[in-house]
């Protein structure tokens, strides 16, 4: 393989040091339940001249759309924010990004080997035969794709001096809003020819990248960094994660880097060393094998993906079965924000559904401005159906597993409940549908979770349904909902049908009745308080000039203060905090209001 052939000295090593093959086996994590930061890396050979039985990258040497289609295939799957390719066609990446573009994504390429540089006679550099227009000669490189918008930023040169002038050692490198959060992503290839080299390459691209850590800039590192350990002078492919090269970037076990490794926390994997540990350690330099080597045969981890430490926690590392287009394997990697996944501080917190389907999680209790500016994601299309969820209530904890619930009817009417889950950054367990048959008439168009309204000591459902009605549904021991009560509006006041919203928001008044806020189209806010009997007391105007808004919600206590707080979301974007003053006092209920954020996109969910 052009960047990765082996001495005749080199292959003798591996003789003497390599583990015999057995077959490719792979925990993969769910992407129902693995962290929801997602990446994926690949060295997917893209333009060989070794003999298959050397190194097994498939007949289709330089082929294009084969490439193509499982790379998209693994994209979406694992529904990857960053993705890092190495030995690439720049014809392959192109074609790529025509599949990924639409989808949200931008990317960087780097050149490591020109036509001109090649020395190969054959002149057949990244030339996939019988596909126009890609049957001539091309660029090689490596590549890093994310979901943008993305800024390219310049290639890292690692040449250290050394290196064969057929080559020019690069990495592809970029900035993206992973999640929301500014960050940079590097596609990473060291030399594979020399152990000097490759370590003198790893130690300058951690120093290129490290700036970045310095000004709070979360990185991920992503590649085949071609690690070679040695044990008595041999090369100990069991052992890779162990090379000195890689001490750039492991900050533990000898390393003095700054990241920590994907699948170092898999114990599945761990060194011998560290599984003869007392107590047993919760990480190790080792890992999947990423890569086969048939002629020796061995397998080895030569591919990783580096976070840094300060920014990223619980990640999750996994090599997935080999293609025929590589000898690589593909591997998936997840982790979570450093600062998510957090125990409940018993503040409320605001939760955001996003266009694409995705689940933020936004914290109240910031000193200031009430909610923190960095949002987690919680949840995506692919762990719960979120994009089908036409409606969302929070519900507290129906179920009484200490976790907070949510209710929601999808797209064939059918209502569901989420259980909480903080033992998970997904935040909800798998949903559960409920028996819901009978329960209202009509299609529901408004829906909302109240504390207690009858004195059973549960929570209740309620719901608007097309015909202008409100129903309560007693929510019962294990979540189900019981049969529907009316709610008719008390006299003197407007019909439900009357409000564009309608939100259960607790104890506003502090009289111990929960409270209930309804607006109409043109913007004027209203307070019901609860009575026995399923009544309301006559509506108080507590509001003008809330069409302003395009969404509110109360989802408790945010400041921490002791009484229910009210977020709204102007048409603009910004985010406005109504701090709850615990009582009413003539139509005031709030305190003024503050702006607690911006750059929150209209039309979103809010609850």
């Amino acid at each position: 393989m052009r960047l990765r052939a082996f001495s005749v000295a080199l292959f003798a090593t591996l003789l003497l040091g390599g583990a015999l093959v057995a077959p490719a086996s792979a925990d993969e994590p769910s992407p129902k339940s693995a962290p929801v930061l997602r990446f994926l890396d690949y060295n997917i050979c893209g333009s060989n001249d070794e003999p298959e039985a050397d190194t097994p990258c498939g007949p289709d040497r330089d082929g294009v759309k084969s490439r193509v289609d499982v790379l998209k295939g693994l994209v979406a799957d694992w529904d990857a924010d960053m993705v890092f390719l190495q030995e690439v066609c720049r014809s392959q990446y192109d074609e790529l990004m025509k599949v990924l573009g639409p989808q949200g994504y931008g990317g960087s390429f780097a050149v490591m080997i020109t036509p001109q540089q090649d020395p190969d006679p054959s002149a057949d550099l990244c030339k996939a035969q019988g596909e126009r227009p890609y049957d001539v000669e091309g660029v090689f490189g490596n590549a890093v794709i994310a979901k943008g918008p993305v800024t390219e930023l310049p290639a890292i040169e690692l040449n250290v001096g050394g290196e064969s002038p057929n080559q020019t050692w690069r990495s592809a490198c970029l900035e993206a809003p992973l999640q929301g959060r500014r960050t940079r992503a590097c596609s990473v290839h060291l030399n594979s020819f020399s152990i000097a080299i490759q370590t003198a390459q790893a130690t300058k691209l951690a120093g290129a990248v490290g700036p970045w850590i310095d000004a709070d800039v979360p990185v991920v590192l992503g590649g085949d960094f071609n690690a070679q350990h040695k044990v008595n002078g041999v090369v100990d492919h069991s052992r890779t994660p162990q090379a000195a090269s890689l001490d750039a970037f492991y900050g533990h076990s000898g390393g003095s880097g700054r990241f920590i490794e994907a699948d170092e926390t898999d114990a599945a994997h761990f060194s011998p060393e560290c599984r003869a540990q007392t107590p047993a350690p919760l990480r190790c330099r080792s890992g999947e094998y990423t890569v086969l080597k048939p002629k020796v045969p061995v397998e080895s981890k030569y591919d990783s993906v580096f976070l840094s430490e300060k920014h990223f926690k619980n990640v999750v590392g996994d090599a997935l079965p080999r293609k025929a287009m590589s000898d690589h394997y593909p591997y998936r990697a997840a982790a979570t924000w450093s600062y998510c996944q957090n125990e409940p501080d018993g503040k409320a917190d605001l939760l955001r559904r996003s266009a694409d389907g995705s689940l933020y999680r936004h914290f109240g209790g910031h000193s200031i401005m009430k909610l923190h500016a960095l949002s987690c994601k919680v949840g995506a299309a692919w762990n719960a159906d979120w994009n089908a969820m036409r409606r969302i209530a929070r519900a507290g904890d129906v179920d009484g597993d200490g976790s907070d619930d949510l209710y929601t009817i999808d797209t064939t009417g059918s209502l569901r409940l989420h259980p909480g889950h903080y033992g998970s950054e997904t935040f909800f367990r798998w949903p559960r549908t409920l028996t819901a048959a009978g329960a209202w008439t009509g299609t529901v168009n408004m829906m909302t979770v109240s504390p207690d309204m009858n004195g059973d000591g549960r929570r209740d459902l309620v719901v608007r349904t097309s015909n202008g009605l409100l129903t309560r549904l007693p929510v019962l021991a294990d979540g189900d909902i019981g049969p529907g009560v009316p709610l008719p509006a008390p006299a003197g006041g407007g019909a439900w049908s009357d409000y564009n919203k309608i939100v259960a928001a607790g104890d506003l008044t502090g009289n111990g009745t929960p409270d209930f806020l309804a607006r109409t189209p043109a913007g004027e806010l209203y307070l019901y308080e609860t009575a026995p009997g399923d009544t309301f007391t006559p509506r108080v105007r507590i509001g003008w000039s809330w069409n302003q808004y395009d969404d509110f919600i109360a989802p408790g206590d945010v400041d921490g203060d002791g009484k229910t707080d009210v977020l709204a979301r102007h048409t603009n974007g910004d985010m406005w905090f109504y701090g709850g003053l615990g009582s009413l006092n003539g139509t005031v209920l709030f305190a003024d209001r503050m702006k607690s954020g911006y750059g929150y996109p209209a039309g979103e969910t809010l609850f």
